[in-house]
């Protein structure tokens, strides 16, 4: 919690994106019940680090003692049938741990990831998600994602950020539009991969110990076509309604409406 407050004060820049969020999200809160959400997810954020470097260095054992991976058996059934599959994700504050709970049951996946600017940094993240098990590969090497799709890979992949207006529609998120990737509909459309979602989440048990549920659901498949709007929209829908259930836990301090429609004013 102390930690929470330092990164506010730390990160005035950051704690101003949060509160426009939230502001933008949830107007039908009170300012006071904001401010509350806003604390809420700068505590959660902070948080988030430790949790990152646990993912990292605890064993398998250690994790699945603090964790429960739910539906697994989803993946596998497409994978039986000869499919690929994209394991649909957001970016909540405990990306690595959620990644490290589907590692620790015995499953494997290739991970998209946007190569960081400093090396060392770009080289700690990969390493250390090699060590999970992990493939990590480029968001833009489609090729290797296709192929790897195409021969029963899973991808976890993880698009609900904003990449800018090139290769993105503007759909509705929280009844705000907003740039979406259509990059999902391309690659269901060249690799014939099935679309599972996959969230997780922090909780606190009945004894008062951090757990982390990861669940696998399968919203899309029968609801996706070829029209990338109509994915994207579908996409944003199922990520709202999981980023509602644990708000403090998704990673507002993104600035997700950055990019705007053309003549509409900027929020930050």
């Amino acid at each position: 919690y102390c930690l929470g407050g330092m990164l506010a004060k730390a990160l005035p820049r950051r704690r101003h994106v949060v509160e426009v969020n939230v502001r933008l999200c949830f107007p039908e809160k009170t300012p006071t019940q904001q401010a509350a959400l806003v604390k809420s997810i700068m505590q959660s954020t902070a948080f988030g680090f430790f949790e990152t470097l646990c993912s990292w260095w605890l064993s398998d054992q250690a994790i699945r003692s603090r964790s429960t991976l739910l539906n697994p058996e989803l993946v596998t059934h497409y994978q039986d049938q000869g499919y690929g599959v994209i394991l649909l994700g957001c970016h909540f504050v405990n990306m690595d741990m959620g990644a490290r709970v589907y590692s620790a049951y015995g499953f494997h996946a290739n991970i998209s990831y946007k190569q960081q600017p400093n090396p060392a940094i770009d080289y700690l993240i990969n390493h250390a998600r090699k060590r999970m098990g992990h493939h990590v590969v480029e968001k833009q090497s489609m090729r290797k994602i296709v192929k790897w799709l195409r021969q029963g890979g899973v991808l976890w992949y993880a698009p609900d950020q904003d990449f800018g207006r090139d290769g993105s529609v503007f759909v509705p998120f929280f009844n705000i539009l907003t740039a979406t990737n259509t990059s999902l509909t391309k690659l269901v459309k060249t690799s014939k991969a099935k679309v599972l979602f996959y969230e997780h989440f922090r909780e606190i048990d009945r004894q008062g110990r951090i757990r982390y549920v990861a669940r696998i659901s399968d919203p899309f498949n029968e609801s996706m076509n070829q029209d990338p709007e109509h994915n994207a929209t579908l996409m944003n829908q199922v990520i709202e309604q999981s980023v509602s259930q644990r708000p403090e836990q998704y990673l507002w301090v993104h600035k997700r409406f950055r990019t705007r429609p053309r003549h509409q004013p900027k929020f930050y």
